[in-house]
């Protein structure tokens, strides 16, 4: 058996189990009930969640998110609240970024007298 036949054998096996830990009806040998709503706690588990998110990325990149995606209910949930956190904070940036453009716009229409008037800058000495 070479490489390929053994990898795909392997992967066959692997898929074979996930769909036998599917069917079951007890999941709590693999994790309790009360954690499917995962938080990582420890710097080490956020160090896997970071790669977990970075490996999703290169899959949505490369156009093969979905295939994981469609198979997972559990995974599919978490990477969409990922995504959701991830546009609210850029999001956010964008707007701190737009208030800082507009506040120097702003202040470059105003004179240094009027600037000084309005406390914006220092008095001269």
């Amino acid at each position: 058996m070479d490489n390929m036949d053994k990898w795909y054998h392997d992967s066959r096996s692997i898929a074979e189990l996930f769909s036998k830990y599917e069917k079951e009806e007890s999941v709590s040998v693999m994790k309790p009930k009360e954690q499917d709503d995962y938080v990582p706690e420890t710097k080490e588990d956020r160090m896997f969640e970071s790669f977990a998110k970075e490996a999703m990325r290169e899959l949505v990149t490369a156009g093969l998110a979905d295939f994981v995606l469609l198979r997972n209910d559990k995974l599919r949930k978490w990477w969409q609240e990922v995504v959701k956190k991830e546009m609210a904070e850029q999001a956010k940036r964008e707007a701190i970024e737009h208030k800082k453009k507009l506040k120097e716009q702003a202040l470059a229409k105003l004179s240094d007298e009027e600037k000084e008037a309005l406390g914006l800058t220092r008095k001269k000495k």
